[in-house]
């Protein structure tokens, strides 16, 4: 007995469309188109970039606002949240992806010489918007500021991204005496990122992060954001910079007037609101500590990591970018 003859199985769709397995293979397709995409936006490699590196990969359109932002809190989420555990960054900004999608294609200009440019402002900084400012303290924890401080204010002018608030020395460390640099009760220890993992009994690192700034210099350093915002009293900048080996300027007190400057003050007569902290490319090396920065810059004084110095100082000044070290 002869068998029925068999319709001849077609893994085309009805309609003549794609098969079965072209259909399942479709997802992987667009995963490594989407990939493909976001690798080239990504074409900057943050966690060595320079403030330098960033102003001209985004004014080159090599990489976008967006891309920018979201390369960075990868690095957040992988090395701050994860890995390590550095602890830097206290608050990721809510809004900070819709503020960057809104500078995709705006290149750093003298009007704005930050557009595009994601920076962490250290958490004793008013910011008038869904972020909390806490100075660390779990007694503000839920705190919120009405309005920008004058230096914020700046920074949005200028074009920059506010990605989050830093970690700190819980206010400033001026509520103990044995507080360990880094350490806020809201936000716990900071870790020095060239020696997360070397704590004493007690928790607290070995190798210090150096404070009060202590989130803005580790969050430099770790490549978490292209540049940093602090404030110092007494050394609240410059030690965590030489403990992270990366750049701080500490402009003269009263330069941006603390009275406008919206935050948690320590003291009026010396508070210094606020300093950028980043890295700098020198041959082989970089992140280098203030006082070797200080004296190659001098001896070539338009580099580009000094003009961009400069902008940061002039937007912070509300001038047009020749500050204390701008193109001079």
């Amino acid at each position: 007995m002869a068998k029925p003859a068999q319709r001849k199985r077609t893994t085309r769709t009805r309609r003549g469309g794609l098969t079965r397995r072209e259909l399942a293979m479709l997802p992987v397709a667009i995963g490594a188109l989407a990939s493909g995409r976001a690798e080239a936006q990504a074409s900057l490699a943050v966690e060595n970039a320079s403030l330098a590196d960033v102003a001209q990969a985004l004014g080159g359109g090599k990489i976008t606002a967006s891309a920018l932002a979201r390369a960075y809190l990868a690095r957040i989420d992988a090395y701050d949240r994860g890995g390590p555990g550095l602890n830097s960054v206290r608050e990721i900004n809510p809004d900070a992806l819709s503020i960057a999608g809104r500078l995709d294609g705006v290149k750093p200009s003298a009007r704005q010489p930050l557009a595009g440019v994601p920076i962490l402002v250290k958490d004793n900084i008013a910011t008038g918007d869904k972020q909390h400012t806490t100075a660390g303290s779990l007694a503000l924890a839920s705190a919120r500021a009405k309005d920008d401080a004058t230096v914020v204010k700046r920074l949005r002018a200028a074009g920059a991204v506010i990605l989050g608030k830093a970690n700190l020395t819980e206010f400033a460390n001026i509520i103990a005496t044995d507080m360990p640099s880094g350490y806020s009760s809201l936000g716990g220890q900071v870790k020095n990122p060239y020696s997360p993992s070397l704590l004493d009994d007690r928790g607290i690192p070995l190798v210090l992060p150096g404070g009060s700034s202590a989130g803005s210099a580790v969050a430099v350093a770790a490549g978490l954001c292209a540049a940093a915002i602090g404030t110092e009293t007494s050394g609240s900048l410059l030690s965590p910079a030489s403990q992270n080996g990366v750049v701080t300027v500490k402009p003269t007190v009263g330069l941006i007037t603390v009275e406008r400057a919206g935050g948690a003050r320590s003291g009026r007569s010396r508070d210094a609101a606020p300093a950028a902290a980043q890295r700098l490319h020198h041959g082989p090396r970089q992140g280098w500590t203030e006082g070797r920065a200080h004296r190659r810059a001098e001896r070539s004084r338009r580099s580009p990591e000094r003009f961009l110095h400069g902008q940061v100082a002039g937007a912070l000044q509300g001038g047009d970018g020749d500050g204390p070290l701008g193109p001079g």
